[in-house]
C-alpha cells in the first residue's frame, strides 16, 4: 500500500485489482473487482486490456514459491509489462529489464514502478518483448514438442505411431 500511495502523489494512477474481495488503499484511485477466472478468452482479454502494467506481488514464502508464474505469463502474453516479485520460478518467467522488473523491496518496487510509469516507450518495448518470450517458450506450440517427446519417451520404444508432429 505504500507503494502505491507514494506512486499515487507523483503520477495519475488508476490501480484496478482483479480477484481480492476487498482492498482499501486510501489516497489512491482504486477498483476492485472479482476475476473472470475461466471465462472465455475474450473476457479475459478485456480485463487484461485494461492494464497499462501488470503486477504479481507474492510474499518469500514456500506456498508461493511453488507457484508457475501464471499471472506474469498472462501480462506478458498480452503485451503487458510485469513488476514481479522474484520467487519461485518467476525469475526465470521475467527476464529482468527485458520484459518487465523484478522488484524484491517497497524501494524496489517504487522505482521500477516509476521507471514504467514515466516511459511509455520503455512499456511497450518491454509488452513486445514479453509477448515475444511468451510465443518462444510457454505457447502452445512452444510446448507441443516437448509434450509430445515427453509422452513417447513414457511409452518406451516402439510403442508410438511413426507419424510425426
Amino acid at each position: 500500500r505504500p507503494v502505491l500511495q507514494s506512486l499515487a502523489r507523483r503520477f495519475d494512477i488508476r490501480v484496478l485489482l482483479l480477484g481480492p474481495a476487498e482492498f482499501e488503499c486510501p489516497g489512491v484511485a482504486l477498483e476492485v473487482r472479482g476475476w473472470k477466472a475461466y471465462g472465455s478468452r475474450e473476457e479475459e482479454a478485456a480485463q487484461l486490456a485494461e492494464f497499462d502494467i501488470g503486477i504479481m506481488p507474492l510474499p518469500d514464502d514456500a506456498f508461493a514459491a511453488g507457484k508457475c508464474a501464471l499471472k506474469a505469463i498472462q501480462y506478458m502474453a498480452s503485451g503487458i509489462p510485469v513488476v514481479a516479485s522474484p520467487v519461485g520460478v518467476t525469475p526465470e518467467v521475467v527476464r529482468d529489464g527485458e520484459c518487465g522488473f523484478l522488484a524484491r523491496t517497497p524501494d524496489e518496487w517504487g522505482q521500477r514502478l516509476s521507471q514504467l510509469l514515466g516511459d511509455p516507450e520503455l512499456r511497450a518495448a518491454q509488452g513486445r518483448a514479453g509477448r515475444e518470450r511468451v510465443r518462444a517458450h510457454y505457447s502452445v506450440r512452444a510446448a507441443l514438442p516437448r509434450l509430445v517427446e515427453a509422452l513417447r519417451a513414457a511409452a518406451g520404444p516402439g510403442r508410438h505411431s511413426p507419424r510425426q508432429f
